[in-house]
């Protein structure tokens, strides 16, 4: 065979494989071989505040960035930056990249493809959303046509209460809060979904279709429960309700987390904070930490919320179980003195000091609990909780307008910048609200 011949084979293969590399978002156009991140798309730039963007990707300061006072002006160009981020970083197939879990889990889980797909696109156009851009945009688009052509029924509970979020954030107060007809029957079908993956009172990661091995410490956990629970309500938000008794098994699951009592006195409520799996011996997920109390506190508030007929019948709970009832206002004051007591702006308590592991998630769960809280959204005991953290997380935030932070997951910077994006937005303060 000759060498022009040789040439020309080579010559077609290569272009065959571009052909299909741009078509199916292959490297070099989707990303390296590896899973990276695509080049960013030179989309424009945006004006920030002051002070901002000191950091590089993969620098998280030694000590806590002090507290001060934001601005306005402060969130809205932080959250902008964040954002214009992240649609920058969409890939070319609509989605932002596969989740991959870093060893914690055990050989079920280490980097295993395919279990993970939904949840990074989902959260991404969730915070894209709750930040205002439009629901027309062509990022939000394709976003949304990936998710319908690949994950109509994600795989895990999880990812399924993501996706439902996100759907539920394509209400406008235009069509009265709420949602297209396409995208209503799509969210009724996930709501029934996410419900018949329960297991005894909760959820955990509820694999569809796959083995799943037990899990260690039972069968539902806190935040897999707190991202369903938030799902469901955002689905009641516009107009789309699980069964009560959905809600009570949220609140007994819950409950049932939380810390035991070691006192009996008078000297007020016993700091007392709820658990991953309350007995897990792996880790800390056994034990009280912020991001788990923080989420068990959001569970109980919706629960009750929803329970109470959104908080119009506040006996309601108490005539249908009075030692229930009683459980619940005892254990939402030991939460929260458990969260005043170790409060921490830059840390998450109970994890290791420095431990970015989880940090983010945190911060959501937290802006949840406190802004479901109807009787002091805006304080946490004696601290201001959101301008004390806000401060820190615009501190901590990269040139990029991303945060890289070390995590247990990949894409950690996607995942982590949309929940920053959740926390400054605020995004649950509208879900006690009347449609």
């Amino acid at each position: 065979m000759s060498a022009w011949r040789i040439f020309n084979i080579v010559l077609l293969i290569a272009l065959v494989y571009l052909g299909a590399a741009w078509a199916l978002s292959w490297p070099p156009f989707g990303g390296d071989a590896a899973g990276g991140e695509v080049e960013p798309i030179d989309v424009g730039t945006l004006e920030t505040g002051a002070g901002k963007g000191k950091g590089r990707p993969g620098m998280i300061p030694t000590a806590p960035v002090p507290a001060a006072a934001v601005s306005t002006t402060q969130i809205a160009n932080t959250v902008s930056k964040a954002s214009l981020w992240l649609i920058q970083h969409q890939r070319r197939d609509g989605s932002w990249g596969e989740m991959r879990v870093k060893g914690a889990y055990g050989p079920f889980h280490i980097d295993r493809p395919g279990f993970h797909q939904a949840g990074p696109t989902a959260i991404a156009l969730y915070a894209l959303l709750e930040s205002g851009l439009a629901l027309r945009h062509p990022v939000v688009r394709r976003g949304f046509a990936y998710l319908e052509k690949h994950h109509v029924w994600p795989a895990t509970s999880p990812e399924t209460a993501m996706v439902l979020m996100a759907i539920t954030a394509t209400r406008s107060s235009e069509t009265g809060e709420r949602l297209s007809p396409g995208y209503r029957k799509w969210a009724m079908d996930l709501v029934d979904h996410l419900v018949k993956k329960r297991t005894a009172k909760g959820w955990r990661y509820n694999y569809q279709g796959r083995y799943e091995p037990p899990q260690i410490g039972g069968r539902e956990d806190v935040i897999s429960t707190h991202l369903a629970a938030l799902a469901l309500l955002s689905a009641k938000r516009v107009g789309i309700e699980a069964e009560k008794s959905v809600w009570m098994d949220i609140l007994r699951f819950t409950l049932a987390q939380q810390e035991p009592i070691t006192r009996d006195d008078a000297e007020g409520p016993e700091p007392r904070g709820f658990a991953y799996v309350l007995g897990h011996d792996i880790t800390d997920n056994g034990k009280a930490t912020g991001g788990t109390t923080a989420c068990g506190v959001a569970n109980v508030l919706m629960a009750r919320y929803v329970l109470t007929e959104r908080g119009t019948k506040p006996a309601a709970l108490q005539n249908e179980d009075p030692i229930l009832g009683r459980k619940v206002e005892a254990g939402l004051a030991a939460a929260d003195a458990w969260l005043v007591k170790h409060w921490h702006p830059s840390e998450t308590p109970g994890k290791a000091p420095g431990s970015k592991v989880l940090h983010h998630h945190w911060l959501w769960a937290l802006e949840t609990a406190m802004d479901l809280n109807p009787v002091q959204p805006g304080r946490l005991g004696p601290y201001s909780w959101y301008p004390e953290i806000a401060s820190g997380l615009i501190g901590r935030q990269s040139d990029d307008g991303a945060w890289h932070n070390p995590g247990m997951w990949e894409p950690a910077n996607v995942i982590d910048t949309s929940l920053a994006i959740l926390f400054l937005e605020r995004a649950s303060r509208n879900l006690l609200q009347p449609r």
